[in-house]
């Protein structure tokens, strides 16, 4: 199937994204739009980018497969170490003295590892600091994406997802 996006199109789309789910898509990202919603078009058997905008004002099932669809999920285990020695090192040290429910949001959590990478670095503080952290501790995670939340909330990934960013010792500990 050629699918080709004229600029009108590619504006309008781009208008609509951001309204639908704050995707916020630059200059010259057609690519994307092609890459990402080919297979789609295919499977709902639409012609073009016009008729899957068309169709997605009136369906939410749809409208819900191309934010999924139009969403990176690029994530992976103690993502950025920096953040994670600042919460380690700082944040939990001082949140540790405020002795009060902990509340941490993951927002765009992607498959969850972050979430779970937090979760990690929480028990291993506990575990080093006795008697610190023993009040309540939770964590919500949000995604755009509900197929990553999905994947997120069942918390099972393959051996290569483990290995992107989970150090052997934290892989044979808390899996």
């Amino acid at each position: 199937m050629s699918f080709l996006i004229s600029a009108a199109e590619y504006d309008q789309f781009k208008e609509k994204l951001e309204q639908y789910c704050g995707i916020m898509l630059g200059e010259k990202k057609e690519y994307l739009i092609i890459s990402r919603l080919r297979r789609l078009l295919e499977s709902e058997k639409l012609a073009n980018l016009s008729e899957l905008m068309r169709v997605m004002d009136h369906n939410s099932r749809l409208k819900g497969l191309v934010v999924d669809a139009m969403t990176t999920n690029e994530t992976l285990w103690f993502r950025d170490d920096h953040p994670f020695k600042i919460f380690r090192e700082k944040l939990l040290p001082e949140l540790a003295k405020v002795r009060r429910p902990l509340r941490i949001w993951s927002a765009a959590c992607s498959t969850g590892q972050e979430p779970y990478s937090l979760s990690i670095a929480i028990e291993e503080y506990k575990r080093m600091n006795p008697g610190a952290l023993l009040w309540d501790v939770k964590i919500i995670a949000t995604d755009i994406s509900p197929t990553s939340l999905a994947i997120a909330k069942e918390g099972v990934y393959p051996q290569l997802a483990l290995k992107r960013g989970m150090g052997d010792v934290h892989l044979k500990q808390y899996f």
